[in-house]
């Protein structure tokens, strides 16, 4: 009886695969890695791909299969036990019954309670040990389900010498698979695959088109959404801009400079000359507003300076 602490070294793997060989009538040259050549025929003969097969074997493993992905190679996998490499194409009749929950809790007893342990931090969150409690739980379905067909097939293994396969619950749940194995019906869905795997194919392309196409319309409309938001919060903040610049009051500064107008000489007898109007003084203002004040434009005057009046001192109105 080994114990936990203790390794398994190669010369024991090599010893009990020489045994294992030995019973079954095997002769081969490999040992320990039998399993690995052959395996990798048969998927192949089964249809898996070099790069599923190259996948189950990890040959040549990549970044992405080692760091991200999940390191099952299900193509190979289903080709390996011999099944289909489509998923969909079989049907387990003993797996339409399952058993109660108690007669699962009969197998491997305290999972739930050490699994909700992990769970609520209790002992340590572990994900391995989450995921191992996991599949504990799943093989207790699986065990009850077998051991109802290896009853009658291969009653001579020793587990189901146990007890749990002894009760009157595990009785009356093998009454009630005892009809799915005797007269099993494949669902439609399965009997589609296995008639007609191309249209089985396409049905699932459409619905996965179908799927994509859906999600593309949710997020094109979420994204509508938002730009018509925004839209809406851009018009609000705009017009209160343009409100407060119609309510701002506007102040306007005009400068005239006048300057004197030159001396002409008298005018000449016999005829009556009038002095050409002069040009208009310079006008400048300075305005926030698009028109000028009506009283920014002022004319020269007229009339003829006076020589003898002095000259029009320069003057700088401002209104």
């Amino acid at each position: 009886d080994l114990g936990r602490e203790v390794p398994v070294t190669y010369r024991m793997q090599y010893d009990n695969m020489c045994k294992v060989l030995d019973a079954l009538h095997i002769q081969s040259s490999k040992k320990t890695h039998l399993n690995r050549g052959g395996g990798a025929r048969r998927a192949e003969d089964n249809g898996a791909s070099e790069a599923q097969i190259r996948r189950a074997g990890r040959w040549s493993v990549e970044k992405m299969q080692g760091c991200y992905l999940t390191g099952l190679p299900r193509e190979s996998m289903r080709a390996m036990a011999g099944f289909s490499i489509h998923p969909g194409g079989f049907f387990l009749p003993r797996g339409t019954t399952t058993p109660s929950k108690s007669l699962q809790q009969q197998i491997f007893p305290g999972v739930d309670d050490i699994l909700l342990q992990v769970e609520t931090g209790k002992l340590e969150r572990d994900l391995a040990a989450q995921g191992f409690l996991r599949l504990l739980q799943y093989l207790r379905v699986v065990l009850i389900q077998d051991a109802v067909v290896l009853r009658q097939s291969q009653p001579h293994m020793r587990f189901l010498a146990h007890p749990v396969f002894s009760s009157a619950e595990f009785g009356a749940f093998a009454n009630e698979m005892k009809p799915a194995l005797e007269t099993p019906e494949k669902p439609i869905s399965v009997a589609i695959v296995e008639a007609l795997p191309e249209l089985t194919n396409f049905l699932d392309t459409v619905q996965t088109n179908q799927i994509a196409q859906s999600q593309l319309a949710e997020h094109t409309n979420d994204r509508v959404e938002q730009l018509a938001a925004l839209t809406q919060q851009a018009y609000v903040s705009l017009s209160g801009q343009i409100q407060a610049v119609a309510q701002k009051q506007v102040r306007v500064i005009v400068t005239v400079q006048h300057q004197s107008l030159p001396s002409s000489p008298p005018p000449t007898s016999g005829a009556l000359v009038s002095s050409p109007p002069s040009s208009h003084a310079p006008i400048s203002w300075t305005s926030s507003s698009s028109t000028p004040p009506a009283s920014a434009f002022t004319s020269s005057s007229n009339s003829t300076a006076n020589p003898a009046s002095p000259a029009i001192p320069s003057a700088l109105l401002r209104l």
